[in-house]
């Protein structure tokens, strides 16, 4: 399309150059010498296009037979024209530009074949280089890093996770669930595992662990409390932290509900309890005594403690140490000495009522003697008198 365009435009300007000739010829009359210019000049412009029409048409033999002009001519072909063009006379006007469509070269059948065959080609490499990898001892060559692991050692975290140098790596890889789920089985203080893949050999086992909300006191040491409600293994006195909670209940239903409810208060507020133990109530057997580092005693049941503890903080600085708070029906404070006069005065009262109590009984049972004496006095009456009428009427007889 562009070469159409640039003869018919070629044509154009020669039409032009040659009216402008004869308008020239019909002014002015010609000498000889102009003439001959003249004819010179037309017989140059006709080999021009002939040699011109001899490359059209042996650039469309070419293109008929390979499908593209090769990029030699079409260099040639370029700097003839910027010839051509330096030549003519520069006019002020517009270059239009021409894009070159570029032409599709259809695939021949083996190029075809080959594009069919390709993902074929593809896996069945893929397929022997792994089954080669798999073959191969670098197949069971990996290391791995444990992290966040604080109370557990790193040896002892993969073994739990049962991760063994016998494993392949494309096992680690496309199962890390089961060994995630292993080691959370095995071990109460990992609350998450994550087991990664960094290229080529290489996995990270990411652990997070529960909190420690107490230590449960038991005859063999110090149990951590965590906060998931279980115990871990005993800890040596030297391990334990500056402050901590010390736990005596036994009950694990009771220690995961008060796991639980820890959790759920203040940090100020947990770390100000000091002891944690069970009241002995026969009224609320879930009664808790807690003792505060503040030298103030808190009763409150297990299954209020979220709710009825908070208000300790409110009522704290307006008590005297070292002072009772009661929770069990209702709250009130109270003092050891107040709670040890209402007890004495509770056993008084209680002997006084049990020494009535045994007047009354010892008084009724000699009422009840008496009675009875007198009954059966009335009954030998009866018996002897009965007796003298029966001898009578026998006599009588």
């Amino acid at each position: 399309m562009s070469d159409k365009k640039h003869e018919q435009e070629k044509k154009a300007k020669e039409q032009k150059s040659a009216e402008n000739a004869e308008s020239k010829e019909q002014k002015a009359p010609l000498t000889e010498w102009q003439q001959r210019n003249l004819e010179f000049l037309a017989k140059k412009k006709q080999e021009k296009e002939a040699k011109e029409q001899q490359k059209k048409e042996e650039r469309l033999e070419k293109l008929a037979r390979y499908g593209k002009v090769p990029k030699e001519e079409e260099e040639q072909e370029e700097a003839a024209k910027q010839e051509s063009d330096k030549d003519k006379p520069k006019k002020k006007t517009k270059k239009t530009k021409v894009k070159k469509v570029k032409e599709k070269k259809e695939l021949t059948k083996r190029q075809k074949a080959l594009i069919k065959a390709l993902p074929v080609l593809i896996v069945s490499v893929l397929l022997i280089a792994i089954s080669l990898f798999m073959i191969s001892p670098y197949s069971k060559e990996k290391t791995v890093t444990v992290k966040g692991s604080a109370h557990t050692a790193s040896e002892t975290v993969i073994k739990e996770a049962n991760i063994k140098s016998s494993d392949y790596i494309f096992s680690l890889l496309l199962h890390p669930k089961r060994y995630e789920t292993r080691l959370k089985a095995a071990n109460p203080w990992v609350s998450s595992a994550k087991l990664s893949y960094q290229f080529p050999n290489h996995f990270t086992l990411t652990v997070k662990e529960y909190s420690v909300v107490g230590y449960v006191q038991t005859d063999a040491g110090y149990q951590p409390l965590l906060s998931s409600g279980e115990t871990a293994s005993v800890v040596a006195v030297t391990d334990l932290p500056a402050t901590y909670i010390t736990i005596t209940l036994t009950d694990k239903t009771m220690l995961k509900e008060l796991a639980k409810d820890l959790m759920a208060l203040d940090k100020t507020l947990r770390d100000s309890i000091e002891t944690i133990a069970l009241a002995g109530s026969s009224s609320t057997s879930d009664l808790l005594t807690l003792t505060m580092r503040d030298g103030n005693t808190v009763r409150v049941p297990l299954s209020e403690m979220t709710t009825k503890l908070p208000y300790y903080s409110k009522i704290k600085d307006k008590l005297t140490a070292p002072a009772i708070v009661d929770m069990e029906v209702g709250i009130y404070t109270t003092t050891a000495d107040i709670e040890a006069n209402n007890t004495a005065t509770t056993a008084e009262a209680t002997a006084e009522s049990s020494e009535t109590t045994t007047e009354n009984s010892e008084a009724a049972a000699e009422t009840q003697q008496t009675e009875s004496a007198e009954s059966t006095t009335a009954e030998n009456q009866e018996d002897s008198t009965s007796q003298t009428e029966t001898a009578q009427t026998t006599e009588g007889q």
